[in-house]
């Protein structure tokens, strides 16, 4: 059985119009449950199940447990819905060995821009900080601090 979850995995996310991610299959031959190819066996028979059962249900008429919401609401997803401004507190006075950088980022964690930043600036990763991670999956500004003694400014 092992040598084919991986591909059962594919068949089933595709089938169910999803991505193979979403799909876990387990499954051992002690349980005699077979696969031999697309279209026999338990992966073709847990397809045809979730299909039929996804076909039957009329998720527009479903009844409330509770009684309907007395409100309503809209998930976000995009990162443009999730924005972070970090205020620094003080006003940089340009004096020092230390420079600040303001970030704007989407779409990056904040110790990828802080590496990508110390190799831009030709220093050790150690070298660079920041108050706290923002959130990847948004879009963020944030200050980050480098340790750059007796250089000139590089920017």
């Amino acid at each position: 059985m092992l040598p084919h979850i991986p591909q059962m995995r594919v068949f089933i996310a595709e089938d169910l119009g999803c991505h193979m991610d979403d799909v876990n299959v387990k499954a051992t031959t002690t349980e005699k449950l077979g696969f031999t190819g697309r279209g026999e066996g338990i992966a073709c028979e847990a397809v045809a199940l979730l299909v039929k059962a996804a076909k039957m249900t009329d998720f527009d008429n479903l009844t409330w447990l509770h009684g309907k919401p007395e409100g309503h609401g809209l998930l976000k997803a995009s990162p443009e819905d999730f924005v972070v401004v970090e205020d620094l507190g003080f006003e940089p006075d340009g004096e020092g060995e230390h420079i600040l950088v303001r970030i704007l980022k989407n779409g990056c964690n904040t110790r990828f821009v802080a590496d990508a930043l110390a190799k831009f600036l030709k220093i050790h990763a150690r070298e660079v900080s920041f108050a706290g991670q923002k959130d990847k999956h948004a879009v963020t500004e944030q200050w980050i601090c480098a340790r750059v003694p007796a250089m000139p400014c590089p920017i």
